[in-house]
């Protein structure tokens, strides 16, 4: 690989691991403007195959993992965790989790809304794919290039990456819930959400929970959070180049595969650091119906409302001139005002360690995809 190619971002890759891009040397796929008209479902095919695999070896891990950013949240007031734990209904780590999970349900645990999580990958993979490739080719177009800028490539990635977790959403709501229905049910048998029995739950039944406790809107609970997300593999390709930097210039010319391993991994784990926080405010606001928060009190009642006008400056005039594009700004900003209150909340009653409740199990899962490509 040339030094040119060395340094060309493609925000792909970062992913999924693929070689090479359209409008690059050595791509394997044919360019829109010049070729077939499908190169941009070939590469979202090929994205999804290589994320259904992925998927399957890494669930454990994923499914331990959100059971572990869930928990505390189930707790009652004043309960201490000693309770829950006793019981089996909370642990201690990702290990404890492990254990308890094989020795009270068995190893078929571990896969419990894996069918439906596959789907939701090859999904997801799919709609990237397809949106970063058809966006990406109308760019190069535009431009007259045959390559994106770093910062293009970026803008390109989050765009297909919103898009794509839009038309997901929905369906990783019931994911978690059915990830997290076990906790649930040791705590409430009666409730809801518990059924009867977490191997029991359907599709269907949670969405008619979802439904019934939060309207059509409940199943993008988190969607804001998978917005900001978005930016890791961003965040991760910034940390590599600046870890990059301090090595000497050969070998970062021609870095070894170990180096470029190590690289990599660090990379991601930082990156994963970074945003863990928003990862665990995501699943907890798909799990189950949040408790009103706000700025004063911890309430969302007085959150600001998704497109409502900033108080104290609403009039006529400026209701009737206001355009959508400004009410879906004032949309996405609420939304991300929200999850910072939402963390706040975890810390002030959680503390740091409740921010990074299961992150050694998503460090873990990052690593285990790596070393399956």
């Amino acid at each position: 690989m040339g030094k040119e190619d060395a340094t060309q971002f493609d925000f792909s890759s970062q992913y999924h691991q693929f070689q090479g891009s359209p409008g690059s040397p050595g791509s394997t796929f044919v360019e829109l403007a010049g070729g077939p008209a499908l190169p941009a479902l070939g590469h979202a095919i090929a994205g999804s195959l290589a994320t259904a695999g992925s998927k399957l070896l890494v669930y454990p891990i994923e499914l331990v993992t959100t059971r572990l950013q869930v928990q505390r949240q189930l707790r009652g007031p004043g309960e201490a965790p000693s309770a829950a734990r006793g019981a089996n209904a909370e642990y201690k780590s990702f290990v404890d989790g492990v254990q308890k999970i094989f020795k009270n349900e068995g190893g078929l645990a571990f896969y419990t809304g894996c069918t439906p999580d596959v789907g939701k990958g090859i999904a997801d993979s799919f709609l990237f794919f397809l949106a970063y490739t058809f966006v990406r080719q109308h760019q190069l177009r535009r431009d007259g290039k045959k390559d994106l800028s770093i910062v293009q490539e970026l803008g390109v990635g989050v765009a297909a990456g919103s898009f794509a977790k839009l038309i997901t959403t929905p369906l990783q709501n019931i994911i978690t819930r059915q990830q997290t229905a076990v906790l649930v049910a040791a705590r409430d048998p009666s409730s809801a959400t518990a059924g009867s029995g977490s191997d029991k739950l359907t599709i269907r039944d949670i969405a008619r929970q979802i439904q019934s406790e939060r309207g059509l809107a409940g199943f993008w609970a988190g969607y804001s959070a998978s917005i900001i997300l978005t930016l890791n593999p961003a965040i991760t390709f910034a940390v590599e180049n600046t870890l990059k930097s301090f090595l000497s210039k050969s070998r970062r010319e021609k870095p070894s595969p170990q180096l470029t391993f190590l690289l990599a991994a660090t990379s991601k784990a930082i990156a994963t650091s970074l945003t863990y926080p928003v990862m665990l405010a995501k699943s907890r606001a798909q799990a189950f119906t949040p408790l009103p928060i706000n700025d004063s009190d911890d309430t969302e009642k007085d959150a600001p409302q998704p497109g409502a006008p900033p108080s104290g400056r609403g009039n006529r005039k400026a209701k009737k001139t206001t355009k959508s594009s400004v009410h879906k700004l004032l949309s996405l900003l609420s939304a991300q005002y929200a999850i910072m209150l939402t963390l706040r909340k975890i810390y002030r009653e959680e503390g740091l360690s409740g921010l990074y409740s299961g992150i050694e199990g998503e460090v873990l899962k990052g690593s285990s995809v790596m070393v399956s490509r």
